[in-house]
């Protein structure tokens, strides 16, 4: 499945944190890598506490010293240097990623803080919306944590086929992690509906908690297939479904069990966007520290 990787890289310890664990990911699948720098216009002479490469030669030499330390393993490594100064590096590095044609980017979750993160996005979460690919997402703390190979891969759905997108992904990331993949859905009660839905039940509230009941044994039936799935890879899962609200029980779920890998299918929204469409993905992205692998909905 992963036969091409893109790994954009600023110069930054932050972006570089996740070089460990793309070479070995590539290691493992024989995947060929393409390491990309973008020269983003108007900037000071740091970025997140490093300097920032702003020079052709400079770039180039970094993404080559960047191949030899971390893919020395891996049997075709290029490395591209986009010299021309952009102000959306987001948009260059997904228009890269239209070019280069990657199974999957992986990229490190930073960016601007404050109302400018809050309002455009950070840079990984503006590639997410703009790319076709999906997108392996480590988090940056004090140190990057998770790694690949992962432990324990959670694949929540709703059963809507759009959202399906990353779930060969995820499965196949748990494949190759040997590690376990728990299928989550959550289904509303009628306290948790949205305040459309709450009309019906409002009216309605017997038919409504009946069909709330039905999708409750039709998520079961689903995810039972999607189970099954897993196991035809020879992977160890479980499914399981919950009753409440998506977010807070989803949440709940993470904390309670831990995994380091999140598969998610997300439309793109982010910023102020997002907020007024109640985007999870971001708020997921916002208040978890687990890796996440976002793929665009289909």
């Amino acid at each position: 499945m992963f036969q091409h990787l893109l790994i954009p890289l600023d110069g930054s310890a932050m972006a570089e944190a996740v070089a460990p664990s793309a070479g070995r990911l590539a290691e493992m699948t024989g995947a060929r890598v393409t390491l990309l720098h973008v020269i983003e216009a108007h900037t000071s002479g740091e970025i997140h506490g490093g300097h920032h490469l702003t020079m052709h030669e400079e770039a180039e030499g970094y993404l080559q010293e960047m191949g030899a330390k971390y893919f020395r393993g891996v049997s075709a490594v290029s490395w591209h240097v986009h010299a021309r100064e952009v102000r959306d590096v987001a948009h260059s590095v997904s228009d890269h990623a239209d070019e280069f044609d990657p199974d999957l980017i992986i990229m490190c979750a930073h960016g601007r803080e404050g109302w400018w993160q809050w309002y455009k996005g950070t840079l990984a979460h503006q590639v997410v919306k703009q790319s076709t690919a999906p997108v392996l997402l480590f988090r940056w703390m004090d140190a990057l944590s998770p790694e690949f190979p992962f432990k324990r891969v959670l694949i929540p759905l709703d059963g809507d086929p759009m959202h399906e997108g990353g779930v060969e992904a995820g499965i196949e990331l748990a494949r190759l992690s040997k590690a376990s993949a728990d299928l989550l859905e959550v289904v509303p009660t009628c306290s948790t509906l949205s305040r459309m839905q709450g009309l019906t039940k409002k009216y309605m509230p017997g038919a409504t908690r009946a069909v709330l009941n039905i999708a409750e044994d039709q998520a079961r039936d689903y995810l039972g297939e999607k189970l099954q799935h897993v196991h035809e890879h020879g992977i160890r899962g479980t499914a399981s479904v919950v009753r409440g609200e998506p977010f807070r029980e989803i949440s709940r779920y993470i904390r309670q069990t831990c995994p380091d890998l999140v598969v998610l299918g997300t439309h793109g929204k982010i910023g102020t966007e997002a907020f007024w469409a109640g985007s999870l993905t971001q708020r997921f992205l916002e208040t978890c520290n687990s890796t996440f692998l976002l793929a665009p909905a289909v």
